[in-house]
């Protein structure tokens, strides 16, 4: 089809029709080219007999004039409207300010940009006294190849000090109850004189009394100058598996708290607690994630009794959080440190209960 406009048939608008996942809609019906062909073949159609007399559509005459400058007008509004329509999706939108009023319209708002930041090991001059760096301090980096430097500015200050230089890497952690019956008991040192078989009494810190355990196994690491000792309950069951099936008994017991067993939160709590003991009888290691769930229903429910001034259930729930925490594997809830007590059973080894128990030569690793 010609497109001079000689022919009288229109070119334009041109029709507008997208698949989806486009990265880029085009959205103009026309250009200058085919607005003013689109003009031009109008000037001789049936509907405008007044126009038959124009005969020429070169651009030097007034009239052909007039339709190539609203043919540059429409060219522009098209353009234009384009790029509005395409700022009206996220996938096509090129502009900042076209994203956040999207965003804004499920009420997303972007947070605000935040510097680059870094960490910095400042050596001091063994002779020196205590340095204090002020609040913008600057350091610049070392760039690599085709890298520009970056300067940063301390965001606080910082009093420095010599003895700090060459600080080690904290290579151990308290013990909590949790990692004993988890992973085994780590002493101090390789002398421990335990053998495999050897009795235990343990004081987790769970006010459970003493835990009657056996060694299982001794690994000594000379290099750390430890011993990890795995242990077994006295009864052979996973120690792990005792603990819990002993603080889930102490928690049950609500009359000690003066708490009706039947009420609805305790009925939530009791029957979380069920699952647990279930979860422990049935050692497919179902334990702990019965444990997690017990203790995020005790917590929910802490919240409503604390909300609702429940005294002697918010007492109640405080401690069965408290206790399931400790339990609960990879410390999960933070406990105090130095809860651990190791005391070596005496005597008849069948069991380690008829013997007053003597304090243990190793102390567990801190």
């Amino acid at each position: 089809m010609s497109t001079c406009g000689c022919c009288g048939t229109p070119v334009a608008p041109v029709p507008v029709a997208h698949r989806p996942g486009l990265s880029e809609l085009a959205l103009r019906i026309g250009t200058h080219r085919t607005f003013l062909a689109d003009m031009r073949a109008r000037l001789s159609s049936a509907d405008l007999p007044a126009l038959a007399s124009l005969t020429t559509h070169e651009t030097p005459d007034p009239a052909a004039a007039l339709l190539d400058a609203w043919a540059v007008v429409a060219d522009v509004l098209t353009f234009y409207q384009e790029r509005i329509g395409n700022e009206g999706y996220l996938r096509t939108a090129t502009e900042r300010r076209s994203l956040l009023e999207q965003a804004a319209l499920v009420g997303y708002r972007p947070r605000p940009g935040v510097a680059a930041s870094t960490y910095l090991a400042y050596t001091v001059d063994e002779n020196a006294a205590p340095v204090e760096l002020p609040v913008g301090a600057r350091v610049t980096s070392v760039p690599g190849p085709g890298e520009v430097t970056q300067t940063f500015e301390t965001a606080e200050p910082l009093v420095a000090r010599h003895e700090w230089n060459r600080l080690g890497v904290r290579q151990a952690r308290p013990q909590l109850a949790a990692d004993v019956v988890a992973h085994g008991l780590v002493l101090s040192g390789t002398t421990t004189r335990l053998a495999v078989g050897d009795a235990l009494l343990l004081d987790l810190g769970l006010a459970l009394g003493l835990t009657p355990a056996r060694v299982r196994a001794v690994e000594a690491d000379p290099e750390a100058d430890r011993t990890t000792v795995t242990l077994e309950s006295w009864s052979g069951a996973h120690l792990a598996d005792e603990v819990v099936r002993a603080t889930v008994r102490v928690l049950a017991d609500t009359s000690a708290f003066e708490v009706d067993p039947g009420g609805a939160t305790a009925t939530k709590v009791l029957g979380a607690l069920a699952r647990v003991e279930e979860g422990v009888r049935a050692g497919d290691g179902s334990s702990a994630a019965a444990v997690s769930a017990a203790l995020e229903v005790t917590r929910r429910e802490l919240e409503v009794a604390r909300r609702n001034g429940w005294t002697r259930l918010a007492t109640w729930l405080e401690e069965s959080v408290l206790r399931l925490g400790r339990v609960l594997p990879d410390g999960t809830t933070t406990t105090r440190p130095g809860l651990l007590a190791v005391r070596r059973a005496r005597g008849d080894a069948s069991d380690p209960r008829r013997s007053a128990p003597t304090p243990c030569g190793p102390t567990a690793a801190a």
